[in-house]
């Protein structure tokens, strides 16, 4: 049996390899890319909207979410380090980075649920305000004795 490679890679032969850290932040930007969280998603996610729920694991949809409140005592007008997740399996404090992949989630599954919803709501409007129309231009037109 070959003897095991060393996880931590440095440089060898002038040519500079992933360190153990920089292979973990890889992969767990593929996994997050994989759920649509991409660093320029993670930029515009504010967290100083409050009582915006935050949906700590993936694969979780909006009937997943939960709340989330400052780890201990901040003045309502600053941003916490430090949050609480109201989950038993969240292992708390967490902080503003981890609850922005986790607000981000919210944010997905929140217009994967509701968009189609709204979508449709939009395009029955625009279909009554086109049958209004055409309508209205028949109506005109019988008017008008055409």
């Amino acid at each position: 049996m070959a003897a095991a490679q060393p996880l931590i890679l440095f440089s060898h032969s002038g040519v500079n390899c992933l360190s153990i850290l920089n292979v973990l932040k890889r992969f767990m930007d593929d996994e997050l890319a994989k759920e649509g969280i991409t660093p320029e998603l993670l930029e515009m996610v504010d967290l100083s909207v409050e009582y915006t729920p935050v949906i700590p694991f993936a694969g979780g949809g909006v009937d997943d979410a939960i709340t989330v409140r400052p780890w201990g005592f901040v003045t309502d007008d600053v941003l916490p380090e430090k949050f609480e997740v109201c989950h038993p399996l969240v292992h708390n404090p967490v902080s503003r980075e981890s609850l922005k992949v986790m607000r981000a989630r919210y944010l997905l599954a929140r217009d994967a649920y509701y968009g189609p919803m709204i979508h449709r709501f939009f395009q029955g409007l625009a279909n009554a305000t086109n049958a209004d129309l055409a309508a209205t231009e028949s109506h005109r037109r019988a008017e008008d004795g055409d």
